[in-house]
């Protein structure tokens, strides 16, 4: 996945902004190449991010979401400041919500 393929950097190139962007991407990681596979997951989420956050008006609301199970909270949160600051973004954290039954939090030994 990319974020060309999506269509959010033909958007932002647009005049159109909104008051709220979901962003739900598929797992963006592959369990068998796991650090090289991580490291692009996470760079492809910052940059969905990243893009994402240039399609909100000023006090626009995004919803961002990772069924990355190899990434953390913390690590979540580390890419989103990073995406916000690469976009020169002010953001704020509004709510953190845990995630649903049928996406549970996987605790697995390597």
């Amino acid at each position: 996945i990319n974020a060309e393929y999506m269509g959010l950097e033909q958007l932002v190139e647009g005049k159109d902004r909104f008051d709220l962007v979901v962003l739900d991407p598929p797992s963006l990681t592959s369990p068998e190449k796991k650090e090289n596979s991580r490291r692009k997951g996470s760079d492809t989420l910052r940059q969905l991010n990243g893009l994402a956050m240039k399609l909100l008006t000023p006090s626009g609301i995004l919803v961002s979401c990772t069924c990355n199970n190899d990434t953390s909270l913390q690590d979540f949160e580390t890419l989103l400041l990073q995406a916000a600051c690469r976009s020169q973004l002010q953001f704020r954290v509004l709510t953190r919500p845990v995630p649903c039954a049928d996406h549970p939090i996987l605790f697995a030994a390597e």
